[in-house]
């Protein structure tokens, strides 16, 4: 039987309509990089996960268990690090999934992780970034805070910043900022993954508990990368916030990048010559 150009993939979506860009990369990298055809699936009906913070939901859920098929993974992660019952793995075949410590919950029994990583580092790929820095600072606020008056502050204290609304599908857009930016501050999980993805050099904006999962997700793709959970900045409105930007800015080496982005790719395809 041939196989469908059509690749059933769940991923989260928000009540109210407006994209996450970190969420919608699952999708457009499998149209641009694999050249499927991607549809929005249920967690009963898809044929996979991949970009994102939901691999607890059909666990939790008890869909899992109304499956007939296994629930392919493909690079996501857990919201949170509390204790959880392990899928039976009838119900979920694992290619790949984010961190060491997603791979912990789903397999204690076997502390070796294989291939870890977030797909978002193929991000590169699937656009031209430039190579033109145009401005010091890019600020990536979590989605829910795209308003706050501290960040517009900060963007006006510094001449040429300027802030990316992750609100969006517009992947070559958001890229372009990136990009073009000497620094990233992000509070959004994704614009760090795609600052590491691009080559540019990111600084963790930690301080406030957006979710319920508070650092978890975090420190789970660090471990994929080797990136130290200690860079991060809680302000940036201390006298000194320029001087501590530097010092905990991190930039993911080529070496490395280059060898995730293997390792990503293989799994990814091994699941498609096989589904």
């Amino acid at each position: 039987m041939a196989k469908s150009k059509t690749l059933k993939l769940f991923w989260w979506k928000g009540n109210d309509g407006v994209p996450n860009l970190g969420d919608e990369l699952g999708p457009l990298l499998f149209e641009r990089l694999f050249k499927l055809r991607v549809a929005f699936a249920g967690m009963q009906q898809c044929e996979a996960i991949s970009v994102g913070s939901i691999l607890g939901w059909p666990v939790k859920s008890g869909l899992l268990d109304k499956r007939s098929t296994p629930l392919h993974v493909l690079g996501s992660g857990f919201m949170h690090g509390r204790r959880m019952d392990v899928p039976a793995k009838t119900k979920v075949k694992v290619h790949f999934v984010r961190g060491a410590l997603s791979h912990a919950k789903l397999d204690p029994d076997n502390p070796q992780a294989g291939v870890m990583g977030d797909l978002g580092l193929l991000t590169g790929d699937a656009v031209r970034p430039s190579t033109r820095r145009v401005r010091p600072y890019l600020l990536i606020p979590h989605h829910s805070r795209i308003q706050d008056p501290r960040y517009q502050a900060f963007v006006a204290r510094h001449p040429g910043a300027a802030i990316l609304d992750m609100r969006t599908a517009d992947l070559d857009a958001a890229c372009q900022m990136i990009s073009q930016s000497g620094m990233v501050i992000s509070q959004s999980l994704h614009g760090l993954v795609m600052s590491d993805a691009l080559g540019v050099p990111n600084v963790w904006l930690r301080g406030e508990t957006l979710h319920g999962g508070a650092d978890f997700k975090f420190f789970d793709y660090f471990s994929s990368v080797g990136r130290p959970s200690q860079l991060s900045v809680s302000a940036l409105d201390a006298p000194d916030t320029l001087l501590q930007l530097e010092r905990n800015a991190f930039e993911l080496g080529r070496a490395t990048l280059m060898r995730l982005k293997d390792d990503l790719y293989r799994a990814t395809e091994g699941f498609l010559a096989n589904r």
